[in-house]
């Protein structure tokens, strides 16, 4: 899992916006998984909630639940064939309701 913030040059050399380097700061997550014996998008499932992200396939089961409430409605996943990699890209509710 990688935090991720959105800054501008104010937030890193001002510190204006009251962002700090911690997880409370970020705006949303990207989450790698490694499928190694898996060869097509087609045997991976994938299911993302407010709450939790599961991910299926034949040999792997993956059920992580999230720090924070997310927005299934902004959130995306991406294959990588060659390196067997699934990324998923998320994002937290603008709420930023702690879990």
């Amino acid at each position: 899992m990688i935090y991720q913030q959105k800054v501008t040059p104010d937030d890193i050399f001002l510190q204006l916006s009251g962002k700090g380097p911690g997880s409370n700061s970020c705006e949303g997550l990207l989450v790698k998984i490694k499928l190694d014996d898996t060869n097509s998008s087609d045997e991976i499932d994938l299911k993302i909630s407010e709450t939790s992200m599961v991910c299926k396939t034949q040999k792997y089961y993956l059920d992580l639940d999230f720090p924070r409430n997310m927005d299934p409605e902004k959130c995306s996943a991406k294959w990588d064939q060659t390196t067997k990699c699934l990324e998923a890209k998320l994002s937290f509710n603008e709420d930023g309701m702690l879990l």
